[in-house]
């Protein structure tokens, strides 16, 4: 997707045409041969309404959207969403737990661990407060509040308020890829901000 390889994925469905015009239809997804998504509901007048249950869901697939932004995830998510809407504008609500899940940059030299707390999806709109990223050596954590909004997946925005004391930035050798590289401590208080591919980042770094 968008370049990035996500691996063997498979896919599932069942349709039934129900009388007054509905259909209900249930999909099953795969990754590498490991189900990890099932999703059921029905659909009528352009309008679905449904279920979906992440089982141990790749964060990895979300990499193709985020590949712009230079960015990938490591871990898995489980969970249950409510899905309603148009197939084009879809409203998720729900609760997300992730599993050793981190966010990382081989170009930018980061890999933050994920705070494990769920995550609570309101109309689209991931919900973070007082979230916590630490670094894989040090855990002087990153503190986030703000949101991730999905509601259109082609153009995903966040905006988040984030401070830190002596928070291992970057700890990486050089590579090929990177643009940054070696050992950075920092204390930040700024925020980030934007479509996840045309970010904007503004506060006041002390290294």
């Amino acid at each position: 997707f968008e370049g990035t390889p996500l691996g063997d994925l498979g896919l599932e469905a069942f349709y039934l045409p129900k009388a007054d015009g509905e259909h209900y239809a249930n999909a099953y997804v795969s990754a590498g041969g490991n189900e990890v998504l099932q999703c059921e509901g029905t659909y009528k007048d352009e309008q679905f309404e449904g279920q979906a249950t992440l089982l141990d869901c790749p964060l990895r697939l979300l990499d193709g959207f985020m590949a712009e932004a230079g960015m990938g995830f490591k871990g898995t998510a489980g969970g249950q969403l409510s899905l309603s809407g148009t197939t084009d504008h879809m409203s998720l609500n729900g609760q997300i737990d992730l599993d050793s899940a981190r966010i990382y940059s081989n170009t930018y030299g980061f890999d933050f661990g994920m705070d494990e707390r769920p995550i609570t999806i309101t109309n689209s709109r991931l919900q973070f407060d007082n979230y916590r990223l630490t670094s894989k050596t040090d855990q002087n954590p990153l503190i986030m509040n703000g949101y991730l909004d999905m509601a259109d997946f082609s153009q995903m925005r966040l905006d988040f308020d984030m401070k830190a004391r002596n928070f291992e930035l970057i700890n990486t050798k050089r590579t090929p890829s990177s643009l940054l590289f070696g050992k950075v401590y920092a204390d930040f208080d700024g925020r980030l901000y934007g479509l996840v591919d045309q970010l904007t980042i503004r506060g006041n770094l002390s290294v």
